[in-house]
């Protein structure tokens, strides 16, 4: 007969403490006679750090949802598997439809070849400067994102590129009003 799959429960010590720990029956036979073995390991260590772990990840997956930044994951083949929430609202693209694109197939054709560089050098080490990119949206307008990468290990072991991108778009549109109302400003103080 095969050993019973391994169970977790909680059990108490001699001292009256309780103790995560984790049992697994084993049938062996004993003097020709079927017999149980049962091996119980202390397994609390091991719950605390999972707990501390999934912890974390709903801290971190809980700030990445209300940033007001695109947050994304560009895996090492250069395919979007992951967006917050800020991602979809600037660029207009519902998850699905992100998630079916090379980040390449949304740069503006004018800024492919830096974006490329950018992101062959971001998988080995973290961008040291922003980069200003046009991303394209579904309309076929472009928003332009302040963007800064780093590289990241995956639970699965596969390497990716963690981005957050600050949308400058508005700004970057009311730049040359903001110019051109400046130097009137300044033709009067000249007059």
């Amino acid at each position: 007969t095969p050993a019973a799959p391994p169970v977790e429960t909680q059990t108490r010590r001699a001292d009256g403490s309780t103790v995560d720990a984790g049992t697994v029956r084993i049938p062996p036979t004993y003097q020709q006679q079927p017999a149980v073995q049962v091996v119980v390991r202390d397994i609390t260590s091991r719950k605390r750090v999972e707990e501390a772990l999934r912890s974390s990840a709903e801290r971190y997956r809980g700030i990445v949802e209300r940033a007001t930044d695109a947050m994304y994951l560009v895996s090492e083949t250069g395919m979007l598997t992951d967006a917050n929430p800020a991602t979809l609202a600037i660029t207009g693209w519902s998850l699905e439809e992100i998630l079916s694109k090379n980040f390449i197939e949304l740069i503006h054709p004018d800024d492919r070849s830096r974006a490329r560089a950018l992101f062959l050098s971001s998988v080995d080490e973290a961008q040291r400067e922003p980069e200003v990119l046009r991303i394209r949206t579904p309309s076929g307008d472009y928003v332009y994102l302040e963007m800064m990468t780093t590289p990241v290990v995956q639970q699965a072991g596969d390497r990716a590129l963690f981005g957050i991108g600050r949308d400058l778009t508005a700004a970057r549109k009311a730049a040359p009003q903001i110019r051109f109302q400046a130097s009137l400003l300044a033709n009067a103080r000249n007059a």
